[in-house]
């Protein structure tokens, strides 16, 4: 008879922390989706009518993936909760709600985007958000702003073309942001 050498047993999932620690962060991500609801719908909906934030529609399924993919790295480390992690969550909160109070959506979505890492922080532990710290990041990408850099980087990008266009010797007539070659 062959041992399944991936099998556990019943003391084994008893003493593997995994399971309830995952439980446990999986829980309050969805009491924070709960109690901040309007602030997560804010976001979504930024990302369905306005298209410069669609990416924000990408940005969980690929922090999800990232995640999958450092999932055996991720189960060598053991989950031990971070308390001190609950002194930042309390800050963020007080961000938000100085948020709320100005009416910044803004300030109100950076601070429960970066409420999540927090959380990880606090139930999981330091090592282990750590070793998550590039797709925890990454949510940050999910946040829409930067509306008002929309215009000076279309200059920049105008400028440095048709700069690096004279380069070549190619006479460029420029329009505003509209340039035209010789060639057509």
């Amino acid at each position: 008879m062959a041992v399944d050498r991936h099998a556990y047993s019943a003391a084994q999932v008893l003493r593997d922390p995994w399971p309830g620690a995952l439980l446990a962060l999986g829980s309050v991500l969805v009491l924070l989706l709960g109690v901040f609801y309007p602030t997560f719908r804010s976001m979504v909906t930024t990302w369905s009518n306005t298209e410069t934030y669609t990416h924000g529609f990408l940005i969980v399924p690929i922090v999800l993936f990232v995640l999958w993919r450092q999932r055996h790295a991720l189960a060598r480390l053991t989950p031990q909760p971070a308390p001190v992690a609950a002194v930042a969550l309390g800050g963020l909160a007080f961000l938000w709600m100085l948020g709320e109070l100005v009416d910044v959506w803004s300030v109100r979505q950076f601070s429960v985007v970066l409420m999540i890492p927090v959380l990880v922080w606090l139930i999981l532990g330091a090592r282990i958000a750590w070793q998550m710290k590039f797709p925890l990041g990454y949510l940050l990408f999910a946040v829409p702003f930067g509306e008002f850099l929309v215009q000076p980087l279309m200059v920049y990008t105008a400028d440095f073309t048709v700069a690096m266009v004279r380069l070549t010797g190619i006479p460029v007539y420029r329009d505003g942001m509209y340039f035209t070659l010789p060639t057509g």
